[in-house]
């Protein structure tokens, strides 16, 4: 499965299960790969976060630049604390996306 975050809208959210972690990122500008992301380390702390593609698990080629896809890394830049901090996530081994979620968007890092 993958997912193309250009086609989605704002609001939509998908669901990143990996090897060792889960994480959430709603979509706030597709079109610049923009969002909400909470999860893994981040816990449930609301990050602004890029989408800045995925790799391969097995080397640093870049598999996509605005796509999900199970078996690749995904990679996050996210706004913490005054500063950019660089999330690359353990492989992708599930996908789930929900259309217009709007369960109170909180204050971001």
């Amino acid at each position: 499965m993958e997912i193309n975050l250009t086609d989605t809208n704002a609001m939509d959210e998908i669901s990143i299960r990996t090897r060792h972690g889960e994480y959430n990122f709603r979509v706030t500008d597709p079109y610049h790969c923009r969002g909400l992301l909470t999860g893994g380390e981040l816990g449930n702390e609301k990050c602004e976060a890029l989408f800045s593609g995925t790799v391969l698990p097995t080397s640093f080629s870049e598999s996509s630049s605005n796509r999900f896809q199970i078996g690749t890394r995904a990679l996050f830049h996210i706004a913490i604390k005054g500063g950019l901090k660089l999330i690359t996530t353990s492989p992708i081994t599930r996908l789930a996306f929900v259309t217009g979620v709007n369960n109170g968007a909180g204050e971001p890092c």
